[in-house]
């Protein structure tokens, strides 16, 4: 299944989720919001968490370069298990690929390039004193954002297992730059 095109003055511009749904074997491709998940937000609802199996994300947009979060995904108050997919050309202020502002997350197996945060998290971004991101075997590679910095309880993540990953803030990626195979919390 493509969703292509797609455009939502708020949240969701491909799909708005609420419970635990499969999303499976789809492809996401030039979806925009005004502020939270250009290709899919998901929110809490009945049914626990949704899965994102083997999706691709192209070119999504999450619009609102002040405080937009997760070009791809966004979520808020409930976690999401995000496996085998592969983002590309994402952009948000924060979270160009992901971004978690409650619950749990699980990423794993996926690949992370390209994408553009205007702020923070150039691949993840993750806000809020309760809320995690477990990340396994996961490639982040070229993602670049505004800020290495963590401020507050907002924990960009631009690069792990990378390779010329960048950010204009800090010249010295190397803390970003390891495999995320634990919990960043």
């Amino acid at each position: 299944v493509w969703v292509r095109g797609g455009n939502a003055p708020g949240t969701g511009g491909g799909a708005l989720i609420s419970g635990g749904v499969t999303i499976r074997n789809c492809v996401f491709l030039g979806n925009t919001c005004g502020q939270r998940g250009g290709a899919a937000h998901y929110g809490p609802g009945d049914g626990g968490a949704p899965l994102f199996e083997a999706c691709r994300f192209y070119t999504n947009y999450s619009l609102n370069t002040a405080d937009s979060v997760g070009g791809a995904i966004a979520g808020d108050g409930q976690g999401a298990r995000i496996i085998g997919c592969f983002f590309t050309g994402n952009r948000a202020a924060f979270g160009a690929a992901i971004g978690v502002t409650g619950g749990v997350c699980t990423v794993t197996n996926c690949s992370l390039t390209n994408q553009t945060a205007f702020v923070s998290g150039g691949g993840v971004f993750v806000s809020g004193a309760t809320t995690a991101v477990h990340i396994g075997n996961t490639l982040f590679r070229l993602n670049r954002a505004g800020s290495w910095l963590r401020t507050g309880s907002r924990r960009p993540i631009s690069s792990g297992r990378c390779s010329s990953s960048r950010a204009r803030a800090n010249a010295s990626p190397s803390p970003q730059c390891r495999a995320w195979n634990g919990s960043l919390s």
